[in-house]
Parts: C-alpha cells; structure tokens; sequence
C-alpha cells in the first residue's frame, strides 16, 4: 500500500477519534457487531462495537500471557486485555494514535509507532491480535513477521473483512482477496482452530454509517453548498467543474447501494480466524 494511502487511513482513523469520542463517548475505531436484537441506531454503535471486543475476547486462545496488538486504534481494546491480566503490547503508525494508546494503556507495555511490517524488537509474543488490520498489512510479509514474532506454540487472531471477488457486486473497499489469503496460509505452518463468520452481524454498521451520511451529513453539504452557490456563483460553478467527479463518486459511495449490509454480504466475508503456530 503506498504512503498517501497509509497517511489518509491514519487521518481517517484520527478524525473519526475525534468525532465518536465527542458524540458517542466511545474510543472504539472498528465496526460493531449487530445481533437481531440490537437496533441498527447511532446510539447503539458503542453497545455493537462492545460485542465485537467481547466476541473477540471470548475466542482468544489463551487466558495469560503476552499479546501484541496490530494496529491498535486508540489502545481502548489493549487497555481491557490489560485489565484482564494479560501484557499488552500494541504497534500503530500514527504518531496522534500512539501517544492516545500510551496514555490509555498508563505505562503499562511498549507502544511502538510503526507499520507492523517494520516493526523492529526482539520481543516474542504468546498471540498476535489483527483486530481490523490484517487488510492493511501485506499478506506475505505479515504472516511471515507473525510467525516469527510468536513463541513456540502461539497463536494468531485475525478478526477482519476479506473480499470474495464477487465481480458483479461492488461494496465498500478494502481486504485482502480471500483466495489470496488461504493461498499463502497453506504455504505456511499454521493450523486453524476456529473460524467464526460475522459477515452478517458485522455488515450491519454499514447501514449505520449510510444513514447519518444520507440523513445527517449530505443534507448539511447541501445546504453549505446552496449557501455558498448564493454568495460566490462563479467560484462555485469552478469549485464543482474541478471536484464534479470527485462529488459523484461520493455520491455513488453512499446512494448507489455500495454502502449497504446487503452489499456487504455478497461481496465481503467478515472472520474470526484463530490460528496456532505449528
């Protein structure tokens, strides 16, 4: 993945910080898990992403030891393992997230603020979590790094979306091409001992996020846009001729069906995958 794409993901997941921290006290920068009876509404997004730590949690194959946290967000599901006795470890490449994690994990483990791919210690680990961060790492590189980062007899969890490369079904971008994965897993020495699909519960935030976009944050765009159409015509007419393509796109994005749980499904798989080091 290039560098600009790396900067906007990390300023995305800063922002987004920022916003779910002021609106929704929450710290959490993942998707949430919806069961049937959980109401698809803003205000459950704290309540979903809790089961979605609590899923992760439960699944873990080991009840001590040491963990390093790939990608770690704002360190808020470092801090439980942390307070659940485990010695955390969590590795983030933006210098905003990382001092964020450092101050919520209060000393306790090493913060080390980098790709996973260039992350340099002599460190071993019990487990390596990949919560929402798999697709961001190279398949390659990143399997071959986890393994060696693992003691004998540690395990890797990835809870994350792959793509199924469903050809007539677009959804949102990102994750590895799931072939791809299996591909390089078998090359490997891992053995898998659990596989949990949540393609369904976890698809749901998508709904969510179309939602506020369509009832909240297009309306407002459009209403700044009509203001700032009345005051500055000209300008405006420029302002749309140069980004006319970069709005449509948008607009495609969250009006075109992509960002949907129905998309989603048919074009993602969202795992649980637990796999030990053979």
């Amino acid at each position: 993945m290039g560098k600009s794409k790396h900067l906007s993901r990390q300023v995305g997941l800063e922002i987004g910080l920022i916003v779910c921290r002021y609106l929704l006290k929450t710290e959490e920068l993942h998707f949430g898990y919806w069961p049937d009876d959980l109401p698809v509404e803003v205000l459950n997004l704290p309540a979903a992403q809790e089961n979605h730590s609590r899923l992760i949690v439960d699944h873990l194959p080991i009840s001590k030891g040491r963990i390093l946290d790939v990608g770690c967000g704002a360190g808020t599901f470092g801090r439980k393992l942390i307070d659940r006795g485990f010695s955390v470890d969590g590795v983030i490449p933006s210098a905003f997230l990382a001092q964020r994690v450092r101050e919520v994990f209060g000393g306790q483990g090493e913060v080390f603020e980098s790709r996973f791919e260039e992350m340099e210690t002599d460190k071993k680990y019990d487990l390596i979590l990949f919560s929402e961060s798999f697709q961001y790492v190279d398949i390659e590189t990143g399997l071959t790094k986890a393994a060696r980062l693992l003691d004998d007899g540690g395990h890797m969890v990835i809870c994350d979306f792959f793509d199924k490369q469903t050809a007539k079904v677009k959804s949102v971008k990102g994750g590895h091409k799931w072939s791809l994965f299996e591909d390089a897993l078998s090359r490997g020495s891992w053995t898998i001992t659990d596989d949990v699909d949540i393609t369904r519960e976890t698809g749901r935030t998508l709904d969510l996020v179309k939602d506020v976009m369509t009832e909240v944050a297009l309306p407002i765009c459009g209403l700044a846009d009509a203001t700032f159409r009345e005051r500055h015509p000209i300008f405006s007419k420029i302002l749309h001729w140069k980004f006319k393509k970069r709005i449509e796109k948008v607009r495609t994005r969250y009006l075109g069906g992509r960002m949907s749980s129905e998309s989603f499904e048919a074009a993602k798989t969202y795992r649980l995958l637990v796999y030990g080091k053979g």
